[in-house]
């Protein structure tokens, strides 16, 4: 990184790759807690940080939190999803794209929000079978999956559908809460693949004779139209726990 070419906060950040360019977004906390994005480009076959594309781009001009940034190949748009401090910490998205020739934003889409209430974990991650994006997040020990389709044009925007609630009270086996969620598209089994580690009754097992609470669990989603559904939810055979590292 370049010397004072960022002094905000790393507590939320989060990057990925705009499969149209090549380039790494990221997105993170401004110096105010205002919720940022930032293009970064390299040079080609060096690995090298060549410059910072564009100024950074402000999403969100209130209190930000977990940060979550998707690529969508389909539209050639990527969107932002994020806490907002400003209206009552709503699980909010805005969708957005850049220009290769200028490296600077285009016209940021307007918020749209996929769950009007707060939230603790979520996880998105884009279905490349369904070309969807699928929605993972916790509120109050549910769990929720949703999934988005996202329009680009002039238009910019995220189209949230029915939000489909698969863990938590009242869901039989499935009570109890998953934390430190990871998404990722499983492209053999065409796909999405969640891993989380599962508190309550979802997460408790017999091993070595004494119960373990919080065991890694993992699940696929499957998109049918913008429907998504829970399959093949197994816990792992561990008595580690959830490392909370993630999957790749």
């Amino acid at each position: 990184v370049k010397t004072g070419e960022y002094q905000g906060s790393t507590a939320w950040s989060t990057a990925t790759v705009n499969s149209l360019e090549g380039s790494l977004m990221a997105g993170y906390i401004d110096t105010d807690n205002k919720g940022a994005i930032h293009k970064m480009e390299y040079q080609s076959g060096t690995g090298t940080l060549a410059g910072y594309g564009g100024n950074r781009t402000v999403f969100n001009n209130a209190a930000t939190s977990y940060i979550k940034l998707v690529d969508d190949p389909d539209t050639n748009r990527m969107v932002v999803f994020y806490r907002d401090g400003g209206n009552s910490n709503y699980g909010t998205s805005r969708v957005f794209s850049t220009e290769d020739t200028n490296n600077a934003f285009e016209t940021m889409g307007a918020e749209v929000v996929f769950y009007s209430d707060t939230f603790s974990y979520h996880q998105a991650c884009y279905d490349t079978v369904a070309n969807k994006i699928v929605l993972v997040h916790v509120h109050n020990g549910d769990s929720f999956a949703v999934v988005a389709t996202v329009t680009g044009g002039t238009t910019n925007t995220c189209a949230f559908a029915t939000v489909v609630k698969f863990m938590g009270d009242g869901i039989s086996q499935n009570s109890g809460q998953l934390n430190y969620l990871q998404l990722m598209m499983n492209t053999t089994l065409g796909r999405v693949q969640l891993l989380a580690e599962a508190s309550g009754k979802a997460g408790r097992q017999e091993l070595s004779g004494r119960a373990h609470e919080k065991p890694p669990v993992v699940a696929t989603i499957k998109v049918t139209g913008t429907t998504p559904s829970i399959h093949n939810f197994s816990r792992l055979n561990s008595e580690m726990g959830f490392s909370k590292k993630g999957i790749i």
